[in-house]
Order: C-alpha cells, then structure tokens, then sequence
C-alpha cells in the first residue's frame, strides 16, 4: 500500500494582510511499513505535514491518496477508520 500525495499545498494567513506558504506543490510517496524521518529547520512544514497525513489539517489544494482511495472527501466515520489503522 501507498500514501500518496500530490501536489499538495498549505498556507497559513498570519493577519489580515500576510499569508505563510508552508508547503507549495509538495508530493511524496510513502510506501506503508516503512518508516520515514522528516527533519527541518522550526517553520518548515514537518508538523503540518504530519496533520495533513492524519486528516486534521485540511489542504489549501492538491491531492491525497491511500492507493486509489481520495482521502480528501472522506466522512468522518471513514476518517476515524483510516487514522486508527494507518495513522
């Protein structure tokens, strides 16, 4: 199994007039039973990447997968479901 993601960016609006891009056109294949190390400087989008994989942080656009299934539009029954076996 995959957890595929594509082009997957995220923002965060610091006030009214300034918007941080944290991740811009992010895509990755993470194969599942591997493990992965993320590192990084403090702000650069390892937490939220984290909270996008796990489906509390929602994407600003872009596409994330679990093999073919969308991960985008699930309910919350399914979100429950997927964070408890693969997250």
């Amino acid at each position: 199994m995959k957890l595929v993601l594509k082009n997957i960016n995220k923002s965060y609006k610091i006030n009214k007039n300034l918007i941080k891009p944290v991740l811009l056109d992010f895509s990755y294949s993470f194969e599942l039973n591997n493990t992965y190390l993320i590192t990084g400087e403090s702000g650069r989008g390892k937490s939220t990447l984290f909270n996008i994989i796990s489906l509390i942080t929602p994407i600003d656009n872009g596409n994330l997968y679990l093999d073919s299934l969308d991960l985008i539009n699930l309910n919350e029954e399914d979100i429950c479901s997927y964070r408890k076996y693969y997250v």
